[in-house]
């Protein structure tokens, strides 16, 4: 099935899944994840209308509200090095708003191995 296929078959469904009930959901989501091969949570994501966007412009979005609404200001950011962080938009909006940019220990400790012994890894 396209993309394109699988988007006109959300669009033509997702309303029916919205009006159903617990376990009408359930044949509802069944059924897409049967026609469309996705993943079950990305497919109930899909149905509800809360698949999660990671472009570095969401991001980006994403940390201006975070900081219109929180009571501090944003100080750190710490990332598990998706390419969603990865980029030089995201790396300037830290700078220009002094916000710290790291990312996670695992990913560091992985690569510090990678770098020092790399038949290790």
């Amino acid at each position: 099935m396209s993309f394109t296929a699988r988007r006109e078959m959300l669009a033509g469904i997702r309303q029916s899944y919205l009006d159903a009930d617990w376990l009408g959901k359930g044949k509802v989501l069944d059924g897409f994840v049967a026609a469309t091969h996705y993943e079950g949570k990305y497919a109930c994501r899909l149905l509800n209308g809360t698949e999660l966007r990671k472009s570095a412009q969401d991001v980006i979005d994403g940390l201006r509200v975070a900081d219109d609404l929180l009571p501090i200001r944003l100080q750190g950011l710490d990332t598990d090095c998706g390419s969603e962080f990865i980029n030089f938009d995201a790396l300037h909006y830290c700078e220009d708003n002094r916000i710290t940019f790291t990312f996670s220990i695992l990913i560091a400790f992985t690569f510090c191995r990678f770098m020092l012994a790399p038949e290790a890894v």
